[in-house]
């Protein structure tokens, strides 16, 4: 009822969803809250819910009271963002691009405040400058750089991130990659979790 669905016969989705949710330890009341969250997200299926209490449930979150602290520690990280946003010059809402770019610069890379401030003030004037400070920061990431004067001596003196005409190729030439090569790039992307 509360995704805005209904259904006849409720014996099918008692079965399959949820006494699993009960099983996983949830109450009527986290499942409400959930479903709520839903709704207004428009997820109205309950497989889009099923999708969302297996992920909480990944990050051992099934208690109202584990749902609250999560939903006020992703409050707190979309003010961060929105401030990074405000500070590019950006006026609009945060969305999930920005958050995930977010949480691999704080959580993933853990990049140092100073590069933060770094790649803010060399992004602010930029077409893009989400995107700009992202290739900024993967940049630094790359190379291992912890500090804002290592950075700043990576910056090419034109800004090697800015449009420019594609590069023509010479006819016949292309890189050719052998069996072993492509295998060593595929099963080192396998290790990436997304």
């Amino acid at each position: 009822k509360n995704i805005g669905v209904y259904y006849e016969n409720l014996e099918p989705v008692v079965e399959k969803y949820i006494a699993h949710w009960f099983d996983l330890g949830h109450t009527a009341q986290s499942l409400t809250t959930l479903a709520n969250f839903c709704f207004k997200n428009s997820t109205r299926t309950l497989d889009g819910l099923d999708t969302l209490v297996m992920r909480l449930y990944k990050k051992g979150i099934v208690s109202e009271e584990a749902i609250d602290e999560y939903l006020v520690s992703i409050v707190k990280q979309d003010a961060e963002v929105k401030a990074v946003l405000s500070r590019l010059g950006i006026t609009r809402n945060v969305n999930s691009q920005d958050r995930e770019f977010f949480k691999t610069w704080k959580y993933t890379w853990n990049m140092p405040a100073e590069l933060f401030d770094l790649a803010i003030e060399k992004s602010m004037d930029k077409t893009i400058p989400m995107q700009y400070m992202n290739k900024l920061l993967s940049t630094w990431h790359a190379k291992c750089v912890s500090t804002a004067k290592d950075a700043l001596a990576l910056l090419p003196e034109k800004p090697q991130f800015e449009a420019k005409a594609p590069a023509t190729r010479k006819e016949g030439w292309e890189r050719e990659y052998g069996k072993e090569q492509l295998e060593a790039l595929f099963d080192s992307l396998e290790d990436i979790e997304i």
